[in-house]
């Protein structure tokens, strides 16, 4: 063959081989995973998720297993409330034994957001108590929100932290954290140390700042405002972080579950909103449509 012919062969491949790019998302938008069941990254030789993933959930972003176990789009991870599948997640004992995040990226910066997701844990899991590492911090950071071209990572981190929700500001001052009241707690929430295996509801709002103390941090938990900080510095003042978000990380860092084996976190039902609060699913709503303003159908 050729040189010529060798080159336009190698052409032709890269015009029909599947692609493993993701597109950006555009807001408002939302995703029940209601595609094919998949692994990330084809762990354990079932399909790779990357492959039939089309809402703009990026798979690739990580693959661990957890003993064995790889995060998954799957059925037994459904929201009831919705069609499709779910995100399921696995956590072991100790320091980040977690399985590979998702991510989301956006088209545009956002300089003000709402998410909105379902989450549950597996029933009867729980969590070392404070008193098992004295003051080491405890934590499970659902999602980080990032902003991009820093030198340092600054975010927005919704999490657990001890018996507290929290919503914090990463690289910025200390006080830019705010605790929620003890009535929204995990305890509180999943009526005592282990979890109800229930699913719960969030929703955080973040606007931020411009310069200063001024951003905005608020938590919607099973549709109460649970955390609410009306002079958030989120930037830190950095010039780059003031352009707005860019991209939004699930289930990526946690600290000292207490189960002995592998647990599941499941996610499902995500929306993000750049134009106001989204709520929950509507029930009666044969196509569960979100209480968002506009148009707006979880897929």
């Amino acid at each position: 063959m050729s040189l010529t012919r060798f080159l336009v062969f190698i052409l032709a491949l890269t015009l029909v081989a599947p692609s493993t790019s993701f597109s950006t998302i555009s807001l408002p938008w939302s995703t029940s995973f209601n595609y094919a069941e998949c692994t990330q990254r084809g762990g354990g030789g079932a399909t790779d998720c990357s492959t039939v993933a089309d809402d703009g959930v990026e798979w690739n972003w990580g693959a661990t297993a957890i003993n064995g176990n790889y995060t998954q789009n799957t059925n037994a991870a459904n929201n009831p409330l919705s069609v499709g599948n779910g995100a399921r997640f696995w956590v072991g004992d100790g320091d980040n034994q977690n399985s590979g995040e998702i991510k989301v990226t956006f088209a545009t910066l956002q300089t003000e957001i709402w998410v909105r997701w379902y989450m549950r844990y597996q029933y009867g899991s729980k969590w070392l108590t404070d008193g098992d590492y004295g003051n080491t911090p405890l934590y499970d950071k659902m999602i980080y929100i990032k902003t991009t071209g820093l030198s340092g990572s600054i975010a927005a981190i919704p999490e657990w932290k001890h018996d507290f929700y929290t919503i914090s500001a990463q690289a910025s001052s200390a006080d830019d954290a705010l605790e929620s009241t003890a009535s929204y707690g995990w305890s509180s929430i999943m009526g005592g140390d282990l979890s109800d295996g229930n699913w719960h509801l969030f929703e955080i709002h973040i606007k931020m700042d411009t310069g200063g103390a001024n951003g905005i941090g608020q938590v919607w938990i099973d549709n109460t405002l649970a955390v609410e900080n009306m002079a958030m510095n989120w930037s830190n003042n950095n010039s780059n972080a003031l352009l707005g978000w860019s991209y939004i990380e699930w289930h990526g860092n946690h600290r000292y579950p207490d189960n002995s084996i592998a647990v599941y976190v499941d996610y499902d039902d995500i929306a993000i909103s750049n134009t106001g609060y989204i709520g929950p699913i509507e029930e009666s709503s044969p196509a569960h449509t979100s209480n968002i303003s506009g148009s707006f159908t979880i897929q």
